[in-house]
């Protein structure tokens, strides 16, 4: 349970123990999801009215008349014997059996509950006067006419930001345009303002995010320009390579024609000189 609470809202605690003391013994607390009324249940019902028995249940759009019946007789005596064919009245006046220990019933998010089943909790109050206090926390008004609705507003600027302070260290300033953006859209819903911690982590989730994909693409970017780097490199070597083999190729049939042309010429030479041996010869 949650032991940060702000004036106002302490408050608002003191003013519903006060007109339970004033003899309003059943109140509803109503506001739109996320104001706190939950939180202002659970205060209320923690600190206030200590020499009370308690009871505090939570409502839901499942529960059946039937379930909340056994949870608040089964939270206000010990191993009751319940009759789920009676209403909460009568199993009240068999359980207590005349006596009953004062008794304070929390039900949260009560706009479940039926309208009959109100209008049997209201009357038990009635019945019991003084004995049995109800707080309820809704979104609706309930149609019980004579409870008492008080109704939670919205923080103003000033309590959201204390309310923040409670919770949150180093917070931006006021004027800080994603701050002050956050700020106008919470409308002052303590829900919605204590969300700001996963906020701010989703950023920072975000900028870190970023700065190891900028990492990687650096990497890769490194790596590829090492690789075409490479790749030139062995292009380059591989065509030096084929060049030299072609020019190798291309010089040795002119070396052969070279040395044919030697041999011929010689050739030519040994057949003149044999002509003129012959010539020179006397006839006989």
């Amino acid at each position: 349970m949650q032991t940060k609470i702000l004036p106002s809202r302490q408050a608002l605690v003191d003013r519903i123990e006060l007109q339970f003391a004033y003899g309003n013994n059943f109140i509803c607390l109503i506001s739109e999801v996320g104001l706190g009324k939950s939180y202002l249940a659970e205060t209320f019902i923690s600190e206030k009215f200590p020499e009370h028995n308690k009871a505090y249940i939570q409502a839901s759009r499942s529960a059946q008349d039937r379930h909340l019946l056994g949870q608040i007789l089964e939270q206000s005596f010990s191993t009751p014997l319940i009759d789920y064919d009676l209403n909460i009245q009568d199993n009240f006046a068999i359980l207590s059996k005349g006596i009953l220990e004062p008794l304070l019933i929390v039900i949260d998010d009560a706009h479940f509950v039926s309208d009959e089943f109100a209008n049997e909790l209201y009357q038990l109050t009635e019945l019991y006067q003084g004995k049995i206090r109800i707080l309820l926390t809704a979104t609706r008004q309930l149609p019980v006419l004579d409870a008492i609705n008080i109704h939670l507003e919205p923080l103003n600027q000033s309590e959201s930001l204390s309310l923040m302070r409670m919770y949150f260290k180093d917070l931006p300033y006021e004027d800080e345009p994603i701050f002050g953006a956050f700020l106008a859209a919470c409308h002052g819903n303590p829900q919605l303002l204590l969300a700001w911690k996963n906020e701010n982590k989703q950023q920072e989730l975000k900028i870190e995010t970023r700065q190891k994909q900028v990492k990687i693409y650096s990497w890769l970017v490194f790596f590829t320009v090492v690789l075409v780097a490479i790749a030139s490199a062995l292009l380059y070597f591989f065509k030096q390579q084929t060049f030299s083999q072609k020019e190798d190729v291309s010089e040795a049939p002119t070396t052969v024609i070279q040395s044919q042309d030697v041999a011929l010429d010689v050739n030519k030479l040994d057949l003149i000189e044999s002509k003129q041996n012959t010539s020179a010869q006397p006839e006989q």
